[in-house]
Order: C-alpha cells, then structure tokens, then sequence
C-alpha cells in the first residue's frame, strides 16, 4: 500500500513538472502590391492566427544594413511603404506577437513597379551635310518613337488563348534636303527601320509579336487616330492616351517593304519587325506609322510587372538625286550612298543620347489597350 502510494505520487509530481510549450503566430496570405503611379510604394497584406497579433515591419534596399520600420496597429495586417526607388529590389519581414504566442515571422522581397499613364517618347534631330563645288549641302532630318508607357494584358481574356491587347509603336521620319549642283538635289534615298523588344525580368518573349504589316501598309494610305490605354492600379483603372495621324510624303512612287520577323535575336532581344522605304527622290520626305504589337492574354498573365524595353533603330541614306529625269522614283541616283545609323530605347527611364525626355520605365500591366491595326 506504501509502494502504491509513492508510485501516484512520482506520477503526480511528473505530470505537474511537464511544461505546455506555447504555439507559434501563423502568418500566411502575404501579399505585395508594388505598383503605384509614382513607383515610389507599395502595400503588403497578410493573415495572421491569431487574427489579434501585433506587427512589425521592416524593410530595406537589398544587399545594404539600413532596416526601417513600420507598426501598423495590432490585428490590422497592412502597411504601406512610401519613399521608394522604382525597380529596386527590397528585402523585408514580418515579425508578429501575441500573448501565450512564440514571435512569428516571415521573409520575402519585392521591387516597386510605375504605372505609367503618359507616353514613352523621344525625339531627335540630325543633320547629314556633304561638300560639294556649291559648298556644304544638308538634309535636315527629324526622327522620332513613341508608344503607351506600360503594355497591358487583360486577365479577363487570360482564358482565350486567340486574345490580345494592341499595343502600337509609333515612329516618324523627316528628311528635308537641299539643292547640290545643278541638276542635282541631295536628299534622303531609303530609310530603314527596325523594332526589337526585350523582357528583361524573365528572358521571355513570346507573348508579344509584331502584326503582319503597319498602319499605314500602302503608300496611299493615310490614318488619324489614337493608341489608347488603361490600368488597374489598386481598385481603381487610370487610363492615358496620344493621337497620331499616319502617312507617307511623297505618297505616291515609293517603295514599301515591311518585313514581319518575330525571331531571336542576339542578347536576349526579339526581333519583331522592319520598314524599308525606297524614297522617290523629293526634296521633302517624311514617313508617319504605327506598328501594331500583339500582347497575348493567355501568355502575358505571368509575366504581370516584368520590365521592358523596345529598342527602334534607324538606317537612313542620302544620296544625290536628278530630278530632270521624267521616271521620278527610279532614277538616276548618283550612287554615294551615304549612310547614317541610330538607335533609341523606349521604357528604360532615361534618355542617354537625345532631347526631349519623356521616356517611362515600361512594365506589363493588368489593363487594356488598343490602336491603330
């Protein structure tokens, strides 16, 4: 009876002295939005068990020491984040408490992506001069590129794997030449011009391709309109637009070779598309498209802030020409062929080698968009 006795109570003393180990705080659901129209914040959301805990934020530039801050009240699980560099990668954790509970935490990144409501666009001017027994003779050129500062997809159509958005890209020529000696004029012979674009986040191109031809496809032809966007930012869509009015001068007694490439091209760009026109030997010359871009749905969906860029390049000759002749547009070119190459990026946020800065950081967007084509 004493054994029994002694036994119960080992096992009583045993069973008071074993300790309950407390539960850790769950977090789960996190959830970043790091788009804003400034690309200077973004907002995370998360779930927490319990619901009650209380949190703090901190973040930092990746790869420094500098952690900041942010408490946002206990049991409300948002925060967001201002004072942000746009596509900046971020490291941050949460750590979340509550009584009876072991801290728990959670780590990730992100970087914060504009949404860009105004155009990318830049513009340039050169002069071509040559000497000649009547002195220095010019052709005094314009160029130009542009398009919506963000390409969109919509997730509604993610389903259809036939759906598009329509994304444009708008390039301009201007050449006006001067008179060499006589008969002879110097102006601009051909111009070409070509289209690549480059997912640089993921290295993958194939959910944007070229259309088979520009907008306008015959020398004839004209069009006035406008490429036209919209993008969901937060519960809210932001839309932009700009006009264009497309053509050929002269409109007549050119040559038009468009080419639809849509191919690989050397350090991860895609070849998409080029224009050649064979000029007809005026003195003026201008050129005015769009070429229409195709952003599929069903492929774009995963690649939603992926940042981008177009680059547009121009091959420009001049030549002398002697417009005497009655088959203008065939000849006599002089045959020196002069030729001219530059190349502009659009969506890269700066503008190293031009004039008039109105270049976007481009990324894909959730929204629409439409245009000419």
């Amino acid at each position: 009876m004493v054994a029994l006795f002694v036994v119960l109570n080992a096992m009583s003393v045993g069973a008071a002295n074993v300790v309950k180990v407390p539960p850790t705080v769950v977090i789960s659901n996190v959830k970043v939005d790091p788009n804003s129209i400034s690309g200077s914040q973004a907002t995370v959301t998360w779930s927490t068990d319990p619901s009650s805990a209380c949190d703090v934020v901190s973040y930092r530039l990746s790869g420094t020491n500098g952690w900041m801050t942010v408490s946002p009240p206990c049991g409300t699980h948002v925060v967001t984040i201002g004072g942000l560099a746009i596509f900046t990668s971020y490291d941050f954790t949460i750590s979340s408490s509550a009584r009876k509970y072991y801290t728990g935490t959670y780590a990730s990144s992100f970087y914060p992506v504009d949404a860009s409501t105004s155009k990318a666009y830049e513009g340039y001017s050169f002069d071509f001069w040559a000497d000649s027994l009547c002195g220095r003779k010019y052709v005094h050129t314009q160029r130009a590129a542009e398009m919506p500062g963000d390409v969109e997809f919509d997730p509604t159509q993610a389903p259809n794997g036939n759906h598009y958005q329509l994304f444009n890209v708008h390039a301009k020529y201007y050449g006006q030449g001067e008179g060499w000696c006589w008969p002879y004029q110097l102006t601009t012979k051909r111009t070409i011009v070509r289209i690549w674009v480059k997912d640089f986040t993921s290295g993958i191109n194939d959910w944007i391709s070229a259309n088979v031809d520009p907008v306008p496809n015959v020398a004839s032809g004209g069009y006035s309109g406008s490429v036209s966007w919209s993008i969901q930012v937060g519960p809210e869509f932001k839309a932009g637009a700009f006009g264009v009015s497309l053509s050929y001068t002269p409109a007549s007694g050119i040559s038009l070779l468009p080419t639809w490439h849509n191919e690989p091209y050397a350090d991860g760009w895609k070849y998409v598309a080029e224009l050649k026109v064979d000029w007809n030997g005026g003195m003026q010359t201008s050129e005015d498209f769009a070429w229409p871009m195709h952003v599929i749905d069903s492929l774009a969906q995963y690649r939603l802030y992926d940042k981008v860029q177009f680059m547009i390049s121009y091959s420009m000759v001049f030549d002398l020409f002697n417009p005497s002749w009655p088959w203008v547009g065939y000849g006599p070119w002089i045959g020196y062929d002069w030729t001219v190459g530059a190349t502009t990026i659009l969506g890269q946020g700066t503008d190293n080698n031009g004039a008039n800065n109105l270049d976007q950081y481009t990324n894909v967007q959730i929204g629409t968009s439409s245009g000419p084509g």
